[in-house]
């Protein structure tokens, strides 16, 4: 995030605009995007109160996986379903 101050405004925004712009993007870029979106949503958690341990390790696990993007599209994909199985757990 571009500051401390985390308002469901910026991830709104960061979603729609996301949304607008994976119509000229690679495809990889909608996982990423998702992903960059969950990351966005633990801090807007995080910001108001609501924080645990798990929501910490999806995010780091998040941060983590979008490297992968541009360097090694399997393994993006293996983390990303690593992580849904850290979410899928965690609810």
């Amino acid at each position: 995030m571009l500051s401390d101050e985390i308002d469901y405004k910026d991830v709104l925004a960061f979603m729609v605009t996301s949304a607008a712009g994976l119509f000229r993007e690679p495809k990889v870029y909608g996982p990423l995007r998702l992903m960059e979106s969950v990351s966005m949503f633990i801090d807007y958690l995080q910001y108001n109160g609501i924080s645990d341990e798990r929501l910490k390790e999806i995010k780091d696990k998040i941060g983590e996986c979008t490297r992968l993007t541009m360097t090694d599209r399997e393994k993006f994909e293996v983390r990303v379903n690593e992580i849904l199985n850290l979410v899928i757990d965690y609810i």
